[in-house]
């Protein structure tokens, strides 16, 4: 009982305590169940790609530049899942790294279909998680194999690693990403302005983009601290002479308060809801006919 109370305390942001109910059991059967199914789903293949398109400009002049890949669980009995639906789980059991192979090997085997159809610097991000970041240059050649064999040249793709994961990006981590931007692959830091990153650790990294969080970007539609975020965020990224891109943007408004902020990529369902294999290649298809005619 005392070991699924400090379980519960590990998973709480910050300094916390519990104690213990027979809930806490019941999530810990919980996590048992999904983590054995997870194991299963790895060993089965159980996994399907979705593409979240990137836009830059807005109004009638966006332009589709990029996409976002998601690995998603389609799991026999509860359906499709979301990432955060069962990454936690993941990363408690020590199975994010065959979740961040996984993903790299499918998204090549995709884009590399799709390769002849793409407009000259057109991009595929995906997350790497903390566990990529330590596994080195195993991660780096896994990821370089894939490009290889699948004839893919490493500007197609981009890697986004989470601000909350920044301070992990020192010694091996910050030589991972160093090999990664050597091999020619992009580098974002995702989920920025909600972590703790710091100037100099931003600094440190050889990334060229931060990413807003989508947190953020909702709060522009009920007060001005969202906006001041954002403003200064994209103020950071100018000192840094990084890019910046903003997820999550689901109306006008939203996409209003960005642009004017100066942030230039964006994405969300106010532009695209995710889509599927055959969805991203049939808008992929009218973007390049549409460029053209």
């Amino acid at each position: 009982n005392a070991d699924a109370a400090r379980h519960a305390v590990r998973q709480a942001d910050g300094n916390h305590y519990r104690f213990f109910s027979p809930e806490l059991n019941v999530r810990a059967l919980g996590r048992l169940d999904m983590e054995i199914a997870l194991h299963r789903a790895i060993a089965r293949d159980e996994f399907v790609l979705d593409f979240l398109p990137v836009a830059r400009g807005g109004g009638a002049a966006s332009r589709l530049v990029g996409a976002e890949v998601k690995l998603r669980w389609l799991h026999p009995e509860r359906g499709l899942l979301a990432p955060e639906q069962f990454h936690p789980v993941a990363e408690q059991s020590g199975l994010m790294a065959a979740l961040d192979q996984r993903l790299v090997e499918r998204a090549c085997v995709q884009i590399a279909e799709w390769d002849r159809l793409l407009p000259s610097g057109f991009w595929f991000s995906m997350d790497v998680s903390a566990k990529g970041l330590a596994r080195g240059l195993t991660f780096t050649k896994a990821l370089g194999d894939a490009l290889a064999s699948n004839g893919l040249e490493a500007s197609r793709i981009a890697l986004e690693v989470s601000e909350r994961n920044v301070h992990l990006s020192e010694g091996p981590g910050l030589e991972t990403l160093g090999e990664l931007s050597r091999m020619g692959v992009a580098l974002t830091v995702d989920d920025f302005g909600v972590g703790q990153s710091s100037l100099a650790a931003l600094r440190r990294m050889p990334v060229g983009k931060l990413k807003i969080n989508a947190r953020l970007v909702a709060g522009t539609a009920t007060g001005k601290d969202a906006e001041a975020i954002i403003r200064a965020a994209v103020a950071v990224g100018r000192e840094l002479g990084l890019e910046v891109a903003a997820d999550g943007v689901e109306n006008e408004r939203q996409l209003a308060c960005l642009r004017a902020s100066g942030c230039g990529e964006w994405q969300g369902s106010f532009y695209s809801e995710p889509l599927d294999a055959d969805g991203f290649r049939s808008l992929l298809a009218t973007v390049v006919r549409t460029a053209s005619a």
